[in-house]
C-alpha cells in the first residue's frame, strides 16, 4: 500500500519490503556483466610490424564455436595494437572457438561531412578490413587465447 504523505511517497507494510527487494534483486542480474562460459580473448595487431598512428578496431567474426554461440565482437585496439574482446555488456571475453578478424583504423574522427560523405579516412588496406578476407583467423581455446598478434602490411 502507498500513502501520500507530506513528505512524499512512503511504502507500507512487509509485502511492500519484499516486493521492493525482490525486484532490486532481480535488476541487478539484468544487464550485468557475469555471462557463463566467456574466456578472455586477447591479442595485438600491428601495422608493419610496429605502432598505429590511432586506436582502432577489431572485429572478431566467429567460424565455429562450442555451445553454438556465433556471436560477432568488436573490440578497440590501442596503438600498441592491444587488444582484449568483450563480448556481452562489457563481460570480458568470448566463446571458445575460431574467430577471423577483420581490422579498421582511421587516420581522423569518424563522421559526415558537409555534403553527407565520410570523414576519416581507413589507413588499413582492403584485404584488412574484412574478417573474410584479411587470412586472420585463431582459436579462443576453453583457457583462452594465447595472445596471438598480427601483422597487417601496408607495403
Amino acid at each position: 500500500m502507498i500513502q501520500r504523505s507530506t513528505r512524499g511517497y512512503r511504502a507500507h507494510g512487509p509485502k511492500a519490503a519484499l516486493a521492493l527487494g525482490l525486484s532490486l534483486a532481480l535488476g541487478a542480474g539484468c544487464g550485468g556483466t557475469s555471462v557463463t562460459g566467456l574466456v578472455p580473448a586477447k591479442g595485438r595487431v600491428t601495422l608493419d610490424g610496429g605502432p598505429w598512428p590511432r586506436e582502432g578496431t577489431v572485429s572478431l567474426m566467429p567460424v565455429s564455436a562450442r555451445g553454438g554461440e556465433f556471436r560477432p565482437v568488436a573490440a578497440k585496439f590501442d596503438t600498441q595494437g592491444n587488444f582484449s574482446a568483450s563480448a556481452f555488456d562489457g563481460a570480458p571475453g568470448v566463446y571458445p572457438g575460431t574467430y577471423k578478424l577483420g581490422v579498421e583504423c582511421l587516420d581522423g574522427e569518424p563522421g559526415m561531412d558537409a555534403q553527407g560523405k565520410p570523414t576519416g579516412k581507413n589507413i588499413v588496406p582492403a584485404k584488412y578490413q574484412s574478417a573474410s578476407t584479411s587470412g586472420f583467423s585463431f582459436e579462443v581455446k576453453p583457457e583462452g587465447t594465447v595472445d596471438p598478434v598480427f601483422d597487417v602490411k601496408t607495403k
